[in-house]
């Protein structure tokens, strides 16, 4: 009986690992690279032939100022844009639209605005911040503002 719960146990690993293992398929995984003229990274590419995959791009420096995700020719996924290695905004989109969080930051690394869009348009609540303190937040209904408090008194 310990023999067989043994190897039953042995066999269950190796089918779990072998199941756990992507495949790559190196006529349909690509990685791209795109270099500047003075031989600097510009961008790299990772995905597939179908255009699935994410990006990043460089600039001149060598400093990464932003990566992508994207299916086919749309954005889907985070979007992300850096100044000096820093976030300093923050979108996702799905087929292209923007839709989920959205989040703006300053140089220091503090959020100056965030919200969320759907499809596209803005919806919900909006806050705006300054010197990390809430100082203006909006309520939008499908792209349309509906509410806006200030410094804690509604004003529309």
């Amino acid at each position: 009986m310990k023999l067989f719960k043994s190897l039953l146990s042995i066999t269950l690993i190796v089918l779990f690992f072998t199941n756990c293992k992507q495949k790559v398929d190196s006529e349909s995984y690509v990685v791209k690279k795109d270099y500047f003229e003075d031989g600097k990274l510009k961008s790299v590419y990772f995905g597939d032939t179908l255009k699935i995959g994410k990006a990043y791009y460089f600039n001149n420096k060598g400093e990464k100022f932003t990566d992508i995700n994207f299916y086919g020719s749309k954005f889907n996924g985070s979007y992300k844009y850096y100044f000096d290695g820093k976030i300093i905004l923050i979108e996702n989109y799905l087929h292209g639209n923007k839709h989920g969080v959205y989040i703006n930051y300053n140089v220091n690394g503090d959020i100056i605005e965030e919200g969320e869009y759907k499809n596209n348009l803005k919806n919900g609540i909006w806050n705006h911040y300054s010197n990390n303190k809430l100082v203006l937040s909006e309520f939008y209904q499908n792209g349309k503002l509906k509410d806006i408090i200030y410094d804690e008194k509604r004003i529309h």
